[in-house]
């Protein structure tokens, strides 16, 4: 058990630690595709990645973004993403 919640916590501090993209398009597809593929680590090991950590964690990688591609991303999903 102890060694599924380390495996849970390198997980998250990856999540937590991801590289900040720039903004061209390959970076962006990069961050994208290793937060995805952490993301699927997690539910793996049976972390539902809902409800308040899904929000939490939605504002942590929105804060990784630039200001131009944070505005872009929130004028495209205004009713999804939060400010």
């Amino acid at each position: 058990m102890a060694n599924q919640r380390e495996i849970q916590s390198a997980y998250m501090r990856a999540l937590y630690n991801i590289e900040k993209p720039n903004d061209s398009h390959s970076s962006l597809r990069s961050f994208l595709d290793r937060m995805e593929s952490l993301i699927r680590g997690l539910e793996a090991q049976r972390v539902r990645v809902t409800g308040v950590a899904g929000d939490l964690l939605v504002c942590i990688l929105l804060d990784k973004l630039s200001p131009d591609v944070r505005r872009a991303l929130i004028r495209q999903h205004k009713s999804r993403i939060l400010i």
